[in-house]
This record gives C-alpha cells, structure tokens and sequence, in this order.
C-alpha cells in the first residue's frame, strides 16, 4: 500500500485526507486494520499526537473505529458516512455560517417543493405544532432559535430524501449558531412571517408556493446575514 510523505504544513490535516481518500475510493476496505500508531509515525515521520489528531478526524466522521486492544479497523460506508466525508472539517466552523445559508439558498426552496408534495396529515400536524411552539416561544430567543431549526429539518425529514436529512444532521450546530446570531440581532419577526406561510402552503398542498416562500426566506437570510 502506498502512503505518500508529508512534506507541507497542516501535517494532521493531510494525514487525515490522505487516509480518508484511501477508504472513500475503496483502497482501504471495510474491516481493514489501520497501520497502528506507532507504524504511521514512522510511515509519515511525525509525532504520535499529530497521527491521533488525524485518525480522530477520522473516526469523528464514523469512517473508522478503535476497538480496545486491537487497533483502528475501516468502517462499513454508508450513505450517510459518505456524506459526512464530503464536508471537511474545515469548512465545518462558525467562520463558514454565510456559505451556509448560501448553500441553504440554492438547496431548501426545493426541498420545500418535494416535501409538499409528499407530506402526509400526521406530518403537517407536526410542522404545524412545531410552528405553535416558535410562536409560543417567540420571546424566548433560545429556545426559538431551537424550534427554527427543528421546523426545517421536519421539512427535509418530510422530503423523505435521506441525503438531504443527513446533510442537516452535520450542519446543525452551525445552523443553531446561524439562528441565534440572526434572531439575537434583527428579532424573529421575518422568521414567524415567513414559516407562517410555509405552513399555509403544506396545510394547502401548494408545492409552488412553499418552494416559492422558502425562496424568499432564505433570500432574506442571506442578505440579513450580510
């Protein structure tokens, strides 16, 4: 197996892509035996802290697992797994919140579109009882900011796109932070507005018009967010 030397900076990092390539592409295969610590010390010629940073980035994106006593082993990949390799850790950090949003801009109006059309009773009684808590909660900007999250990933769980799903299980601590930084500056008033008629339009079966509305919220995310 060929292991590339390490020559620039940020020596973790590339040890951690160069290892997480190895398993996306197939080379490193399900249950496969890492080389153990010490064995990709003298591999890369670094330091044991600087190998353990880069196999926790690793099993934190659940591509590896350490089993006491034996080793790191490849773990079985996923769809979600793969998803969660797509996104480096680097993008993943409070500075990247406008990228976000942008990204949430081109992706949730259809989300919204697809969900619509797919939703059932019992699950736009669930959005809707989602919304009475925001509403409810209104002065209570944490728990608001909570709730905002939660309506939206109800609509991608409603789309019943797994992918879509799993992108908002990674990116939820960033979107919480995104909330609570906007609704802490400019109040809740535009979210209320907004998730009010996203829900008319589900409570009406009206796909164009809850693409139509996530459109224009997003939109006013990304400026307000600028």
């Amino acid at each position: 197996m060929d292991f590339k030397p390490i020559k620039r900076a940020s020596i973790s990092e590339q040890i951690f892509e160069q290892l997480k390539e190895k398993i996306i592409n197939g080379e490193l295969k399900p249950n496969d035996k890492l080389p153990s610590e010490n064995e990709l010390c003298k591999i890369y010629g670094v330091s044991r802290t600087t190998i353990r940073q880069a196999l926790l980035s690793l099993a934190n994106l659940d591509l590896i697992e350490t089993r006491f006593g034996e080793g790191s082993f490849v773990k079985e990949i996923n769809q979600g797994v793969a998803m969660n390799a797509l996104i480096p850790h680097t993008f993943l950090n409070p500075k990247s919140i406008l990228e976000i949003i942008e990204f949430r801009q081109l992706i949730e109006p259809n989300v919204a579109y697809l969900a619509c059309q797919k939703a059932t009773e019992e699950e736009i009684e669930n959005l809707t009882s989602i919304y009475n808590l925001m509403v409810k909660n209104q002065n209570n900007l944490d728990e608001f900011s909570k709730l905002d999250y939660d309506f939206h990933i109800e609509i991608a769980k409603i789309s019943k796109n797994s992918y879509v799903i799993k992108i908002y299980e990674i990116i939820k601590d960033i979107l919480l932070n995104a909330f609570s930084d906007i609704v802490s500056k400019r109040g809740n008033e535009a979210g209320l507005k907004f998730h009010e008629l996203i829900l008319n339009s589900f409570i009406y079966k009206r796909s164009l018009d809850a693409k139509k509305y996530m459109q224009e919220h997003m939109d006013d995310l990304v400026k307000a967010y600028k």
